[in-house]
């Protein structure tokens, strides 16, 4: 079962899909953009118990870039991987232009990351291949 089930988030719906109508709506958490970040924010406040609305310019999971970095998604989770090979690859990939506390943060958080991402419902991309 989905991770938002349970909280008011669970009842989402479109409330002014298309629409010129001028409207006043209560909320305790207003999210402009509904990118991965903006709805794991939204998720968390429903989760507390807040009132949420989500405002976003297309379809929530079809519009932005989230949709497609999901193929660039990587985590340690193959027989022969390991965070330090990830971490070596990521530092190699910002052509050594990164802060590597954040990337040493990244990899170690990835596939706990992937592993919210999945009880919230999105399918993550697998390879048996290590990167």
């Amino acid at each position: 079962s989905p991770a938002w089930e349970g909280t008011r988030f669970a009842s989402f719906k479109p409330v002014m899909e298309n629409s010129n109508d001028n409207q006043s709506m209560l909320t305790d958490v207003l999210i402009i953009g509904g990118g991965g970040a903006g709805i794991r924010a939204a998720i968390e406040a429903a989760r507390e118990g807040c009132r949420v609305i989500v405002t976003n310019k297309g379809p929530v999971g079809r519009s932005g870039i989230t949709p497609m970095a999901m193929e660039a998604l990587q985590c340690v989770c193959t027989p022969g991987d390991s965070e330090e090979l990830h971490f070596r690859d990521a530092v190699a990939g910002e052509r050594y232009l990164g802060d590597e506390r954040l990337i040493a943060v990244m990899v170690q958080e990835a596939r706990q990351r992937v592993r919210d991402l999945e009880s919230f419902g999105v399918r993550a991309p697998r390879s048996d291949t290590p990167a």
